[in-house]
């Protein structure tokens, strides 16, 4: 046996007494199909994905014929090729999107009164930070005279920030 590694002409001859015989053939290796890694894109955002066009037919999950395929939303995207109608060769690629954090809900602008601290609240989702004005990260904060008050929600995609004025 003889194990084939790169595409190219291999000669066999083979010997009996005084027979012998060659033999001739050309082996073409195909390239394996590698979508990359699972990845995660934010909202909004989108990347294609553009195959090798040495294969000669490509099918994707959704029908879909072509050699690129954009992708703009979350889920599996799995793509089938095919060359010298025999060899096959398939990949799949998840994808997770994230969406930007929003800030649902902070205290109104409201009054303070001497000697009385106010607390300050904020209702967030999707934020893996949270920043005060005084760089305190928790969903309240403490303030004792009047001013405007910052808070912002942030995670890989982006930040969004509110304010809250204090008289």
């Amino acid at each position: 046996s003889l194990e084939i590694k790169q595409s190219g002409e291999y000669h066999l001859t083979t010997s009996i007494e005084q027979c012998t015989s060659t033999d001739t053939i050309n082996v073409t290796i195909v390239p394996g199909l590698n979508l990359g890694n699972d990845t995660t894109i934010c909202e909004g955002d989108f990347f294609t994905i553009d195959l090798d066009k040495d294969y000669e037919d490509y099918s994707w999950h959704d029908g879909d014929k072509s050699t690129s395929k954009e992708i703009h939303y979350d889920g599996e995207y799995f793509v089938t090729v095919k060359k010298l109608n025999c060899i096959i060769h398939s990949d799949t690629l998840k994808v997770n999107r994230i969406k930007l954090p929003r800030i649902l809900e902070t205290t109104d602008d409201t009054l303070i009164c001497e000697n009385f601290p106010l607390l300050l609240k904020v209702k967030a989702e999707l934020y893996d930070n949270l920043l005060w004005h005084d760089s305190h990260t928790d969903t309240v904060t403490i303030v004792r005279e009047s001013g405007v008050y910052w808070v912002s929600a942030s995670n890989t995609c982006g930040v969004e920030t509110d304010s809250i004025k204090v008289t």
